[in-house]
């Protein structure tokens, strides 16, 4: 997904408090579950999808700060809008859309302010597995309307240990930020971890066999009788409905005034306006190309197996078993498998498409349309494409096809599916 025809106030907030924010959190979340695990190789695979997840989000979002710090992106945006701003006060635009801009200003003030607080109050229910399915029980009963079915996708075994540190972190963190916004009032009561796991263990919405004996029962007491979880969520109730009316506020007024700024901006860059191609298929063409991140670094457009087999048992996401690297090291190989020039096994591709997230596994064709490739990554500082295209950073990443092939002849043996492909190595 892009973000080509957001305004300067939209990157300005992804930079200095959305990405900020969430890396900050994952961060801990991702640090604390190796320390739990640490010395316990079941619970470590137990975390290990929930880590990569985490990881990928925080490492691309910290691509993306570095990337912004690094470059004039948000200049750019800044002066384009600048235009737009004059554009929307001219006679033809000012009763229309003369609001537009000033307004765009206002919501993202706004947001600006409040994002960390509605965020980590929002973890609270996400993030926290006891903790959300006793909120959920606590809304409904509020309400007063009960429907037990809601609770069919909270029946996963609950990690009391993780989610008791987990709160007493974010108890903290919404404790201090509140204060800073209400005059030092804190609105959460704090205990420690220790106590913490004591309410989890008591309380029913910490046990994944009450929670799938009450969805299976249809039993409605599960919702509305006594838990000691309760107390806390009386008090963060107000605070969830607080910060959910905030988001759905800017949501509501951003979608008015965002069709508005587009068409703005359409008025300013007429036939150069080019929308962004989300939810539809993606296009692109460019050519296979180094680049330099920073100063003195050159990243070359190619790798070649030499490169695995240095990386191989570096660390742990590089593990090989010995049998495949032996195989790795065989000099009998498929010469139509080798570059002419280097007369090695070409690993990566390094090309200046203009690609997003959710582009992995897209094809990857030369000029005669035959696939040389398929895309999976980008650059890390290149993840800044998202927010505006351009030749010096914008890099993504395939497996160049002969290093497919070769996979599935020396490693996978699938001369069956070779044969099936017509392809004679």
């Amino acid at each position: 997904r892009t973000y080509r025809h957001q305004p300067y106030q939209f990157v300005n907030f992804q930079y200095k408090t959305f990405m900020p924010t969430i890396v900050d959190w994952f961060g801990w979340r991702i640090d604390k579950m190796y320390e739990l695990a640490k010395d316990n190789t079941s619970r470590y695979l137990g975390y290990a999808s929930k880590i990569k997840r985490l990881a990928n989000t925080e490492k691309n979002f910290r691509g993306k700060i570095q990337g912004l710090t690094r470059t004039d992106v948000l200049e750019v945006k800044n002066k384009q809008d600048e235009k737009i701003k004059n554009l929307a006060f001219n006679s033809n635009n000012a009763a229309q859309y003369g609001k537009v801009m000033g307004e765009l200003e206002d919501i993202y003030a706004t947001r600006n302010k409040y994002y960390e607080l509605d965020f980590y109050v929002s973890r609270l229910v996400r993030d926290i597995q006891s903790m959300g399915t006793a909120m959920k029980a606590y809304a409904q009963k509020q309400k007063e309307s009960v429907d037990i079915s809601k609770f069919s996708n909270n029946q996963a075994n609950v990690d009391v240990e993780l989610d008791a540190h987990s709160l007493h972190e974010l108890v903290n963190k919404i404790n201090i930020l509140y204060a800073q916004l209400n005059d030092g009032k804190q609105p959460l009561t704090q205990v420690t971890v220790e106590e913490w796991m004591k309410c989890i263990e008591k309380s029913r919405f910490g046990s994944a066999a009450k929670i799938r004996a009450a969805v299976k029962e249809e039993n409605q007491k599960f919702v509305t009788k006594k838990d000691v979880l309760f107390k806390w969520c009386e008090e963060m109730y107000p605070l969830y409905e607080e910060t959910s009316k905030r988001s759905a506020d800017f949501a509501a007024k951003n979608a008015v005034l965002m069709p508005k700024y587009t068409e703005l901006k359409m008025q300013l860059l007429k036939t150069d306006f080019i929308p962004d191609a989300n939810s539809t298929m993606r296009f692109t063409y460019g050519t296979v190309k180094g680049f330099s991140p920073n100063d003195g670094e050159y990243h070359y457009p190619h790798t070649s197996l030499t490169g695995v087999l240095q990386k191989a048992n570096s660390e742990e996401d590089y593990y090989m078993p010995q049998d495949a690297i032996d195989i790795y090291r065989r000099d009998n190989v498929s010469k139509m498998l080798l570059d002419p020039k280097t007369e090695k096994v070409t690993v990566g591709l390094l090309y200046n498409l203009d690609t997003t997230g959710g582009n992995s596994g897209s094809p990857v064709l030369d000029a005669n349309g035959d696939l040389v490739g398929v895309n999976f990554d980008r650059a890390y500082t290149a993840t800044i494409n998202d927010y505006a295209w351009n030749d010096k950073y914008s890099r993504s990443i395939g497996v160049d096809i002969r290093y497919v092939l070769y996979v599935l002849k020396y490693i996978g043996k699938a001369d069956t599916v070779l044969d099936e492909l017509e392809i004679n190595l």
